[in-house]
């Protein structure tokens, strides 16, 4: 049998309507500043149990300072203008939560066309608020960095093509760089520490060398992490010096060794990086600064130590660590 509502269940059904989905009713007299409201509309203002009265004033008072202004100057305006009264606030609850709420009264008129009350209701839209916070963060974070990696990404086209003789080198060459670049879109941080692991960012990028022969000696704590913008930087000079080495320095040779330690210093907040070749052709200085010098200057900043040594190049810097 279909269920048609009557004027006998209809006062039911609305009344399980409210409960159902949190909503404060009230009705407020402005001739007197005296409210009539649900259990529910006191809860969302922080009282366990109905409170045996409550007034305009005592409303505002819960209003958070910085926006009780506003909500008071909407108040008469609507009042005034006998049209609807609507906003959104944050509130300050009985036990010191802070909360958002939405409300919205509709005008009832004497006579004379005067108002005299508003009846509307309150919900509370904390958590609506808190995820559109949380989105505004996550975007503003996404913008930043598709606008670092345009800029990594353009600095890594200048750079490439100053050192180029060839197209043909110059194509291959970035697209290795802009690789690597790519890869660090995946290497995400942990979720506890919203850190990068400094091995994992090594042992990824010396693996496609890795053979039989040892041509590596690898030595870091393996605790290290890195933040997200530093571990990208970090991927992209280990990167260059693995190239470096495989072009002109020590894997170029098949005696060649590398030897690679990263190590805390006496600040937790820092770690010293050590590159060293051995066993390679014979290092020489070039007259201008390759792409990795630049890079380890400019993007990674603080001092660094390049040495040139006849024996086999060496590179040493500090980077800054999570704690």
């Amino acid at each position: 049998m279909e269920h048609v509502l009557t004027p006998e269940n209809l006062a039911e059904h609305l009344r399980m309507v409210v409960a159902t989905g949190k909503i404060g009713v009230w009705d407020l007299d402005l001739t007197t500043g005296h409210a009539w409201r649900n259990a529910r509309h006191d809860e969302i203002f922080g009282y366990e149990e109905q409170l045996p009265e409550w007034t305009y004033d005592q409303f505002l008072e819960h209003v958070v300072e910085a926006d009780r202004e506003r909500v008071d100057g909407l108040n008469k305006a609507a009042m005034e203008a006998g049209e609807p009264w609507s906003f959104e606030c944050r509130i300050d609850t009985s036990t010191g939560e802070r909360r958002w709420i939405f409300a919205h009264g509709e005008p009832l008129q004497d006579h004379s066309g005067a108002t005299i009350k508003f009846i509307g209701h309150v919900i509370d839209i904390t958590k609506t608020k808190e995820a559109e916070e949380q989105l505004r963060l996550v975007t503003d974070e996404l913008n930043h960095r598709v606008s670092n990696f345009a800029n990594m990404l353009l600095s890594i086209i200048k750079l490439s093509a100053k050192g180029s003789p060839a197209v043909e080198e110059f194509a291959a060459t970035l697209a290795d760089r802009i690789k690597v670049l790519a890869r660090n879109q995946v290497i995400r941080p942990d979720e506890q520490s919203a850190g990068v692991t400094a091995a994992r960012i090594i042992e990824a990028e010396i693996s496609p060398f890795v053979t039989g022969e040892d041509r590596f000696v690898a030595d870091f704590d393996e605790d290290i992490l890195l933040r997200e913008r530093m571990a990208q930087n970090f991927s992209l000079v280990v990167h260059e010096l693995l190239t470096n080495a495989c072009k002109y320095g020590a894997l170029s040779s098949s005696q060649g060794m590398v030897a690679i330690t990263l190590k805390r210093t006496e600040n937790p907040r820092r770690a010293r990086f050590r590159w060293t070749e051995t066993g390679g052709p014979e290092v020489t200085e070039s007259g201008m600064p390759g792409f990795g010098t630049k890079l380890i200057r400019t993007v990674l900043g603080g001092a660094v130590d390049i040495d040139y040594c006849k024996t086999g190049f060496r590179c040493e810097f500090l980077v800054d660590v999570l704690a």
